[in-house]
């Protein structure tokens, strides 16, 4: 696979993403969270950190990949200052508990 292809897949992945498809929105924030274990200085979307941001996406859709990512990056402080409050959020909406 060529550079060209990964940009295009990452495009189409975008665009789904941005039109709501909860999967796409679950892959870009995997996407995002890659850059930052590799240490990538990566520009914020809407004040918080893209992987944040799209795993929020999809998980306020229901995605419980989503759900439980978030719980752990706000447990451990990962990509974000650690919010236990947060944290206990995206725990029980993962559990199926209400918040």
């Amino acid at each position: 696979m060529s550079l060209y292809d990964d940009d295009k897949c990452f495009s189409e992945t975008l665009g789904r993403a941005e039109n709501g498809d909860e999967q796409s929105q679950l892959k870009l924030g995997n996407y995002y969270r890659s850059g930052y274990q590799l240490g990538f200085d990566l520009p914020l979307i809407d004040g918080v950190d893209p992987c944040i941001y799209w795993y929020q996406k999809a998980a306020e859709q229901g995605n419980k990949t989503a759900q439980r990512n978030l719980w752990k990056h706000y447990q451990m402080g990962i990509a974000t200052d650690p919010d236990e409050e947060k944290a206990r959020y995206w725990r029980n909406r993962y559990r199926g508990q209400t918040a």
